[in-house]
């Protein structure tokens, strides 16, 4: 007879993946946010060849 009851009735864990997580999804962001930051840094530059 396997009736659970008790503490052992059911293990239920808070973090269950909803996708598997894979290597290129901390590294996206991260390398779209310093594409971000290195397009800003050059748009001065940029500008003042236009301008030119």
């Amino acid at each position: 007879m396997s009736v659970r009851s008790g503490r052992f009735a059911e293990i239920t864990h808070p973090f269950t993946p909803r996708a598997p997580c894979g290597p290129i999804e901390p590294v996206f962001p991260a390398l779209l946010r310093s594409v971000i930051f290195f397009a800003a840094l050059a748009m001065p530059f940029v500008i003042a060849l236009v301008a030119a």
